[in-house]
């Protein structure tokens, strides 16, 4: 299933469209590939083509993408949210590139700017960069998201909630989620799962705090993963050498 994304910009002078659409156009590729990283927390760059393209002004070009990972609505939602002064949607790169956009407007190098993915469209204005500009500031941030882990500890009181140990950096993740998944949040206990839904993190090192859950899924078990001392040793003195003898004779340019 395809995703599409239609960019309209109004250039802010006399024949100043080409530069104008150029500047938006690599603004919105920047925002959509931000957002996929933040989003699946992997360096991924989701292809994109150009399906119609206007020769009138004002320029409009719609783009396509094939990949499973629909990002283009969850932009329009979070640019929203940052210009109406909402809760943080991005995580710090996300929001530079938002903030550069909404300056584009603010300067008037662009008049006008349109996006539209399905039915949901969205207008930057002058608050987009100002209010970006707060937002970086802020301690934390939160987008739809998922994270990989442990499932522990589940508790009802106060509210259900349980407690996910991250794969990667073994720091727990506080997870609450609807009275309705109990029974499934009970039977994936213990085992290494993805929960989805709106994850809350921390600006400063862009390190999932929480999450709303509104989905899990159990993770295929891949073996337990090797601690430090587990881990082989890897000989690199040639065996004539203790690591001790061969560390000094390097740092000594022997």
């Amino acid at each position: 299933m395809s995703e599409r994304l239609t960019i309209t910009v109004a250039a802010g002078g006399e024949d100043a469209d080409a530069r104008a659409f150029s500047a938006v156009l690599q603004d919105v590729l920047d925002l959509l590939d931000s957002l996929a990283h933040d989003r699946y927390q992997k360096s991924i760059r989701i292809a994109w083509r150009i399906v119609a393209l206007t020769k009138n002004s004002p320029p409009c070009v719609t783009l396509e993408s094939k990949s499973r990972r629909k990002v283009a609505s969850v932009l329009l939602a979070g640019l929203a949210a940052v210009q109406n002064g909402g809760k943080k949607p991005f995580d710090m790169a996300t929001l530079k590139i938002a903030k550069r956009l909404g300056e584009r407007i603010d300067s008037q190098q662009v008049d006008a700017v349109i996006l539209k993915s399905g039915t949901a469209e969205f207008k930057p204005s002058t608050e987009l960069a100002s209010n970006a500009d707060e937002l970086i500031d802020a301690s934390f941030y939160e987008m739809p998201s998922s994270v990989d882990g442990k499932l522990d500890i589940v508790n009802i009181h106060a509210g259900p909630r349980f407690t996910i140990f991250d794969d990667i950096t073994n720091r727990e993740i506080r997870c609450r989620f609807p009275e309705s998944m109990l029974e499934l949040v009970k039977g994936n206990l213990g085992k290494k799962i993805t929960a989805s839904g709106t994850v809350r993190f921390n600006t400063a090192t862009d390190q999932p705090t929480s999450i709303n859950v509104e989905n899990i899924e159990q993770l295929e078990d891949g073996g337990a993963l090797l601690t430090l001392e587990q881990m082989p040793v890897i000989d690199v003195t040639g065996g004539d050498l203790s690591p001790e003898q061969f560390i000094r004779s390097r740092r000594d340019g022997r």
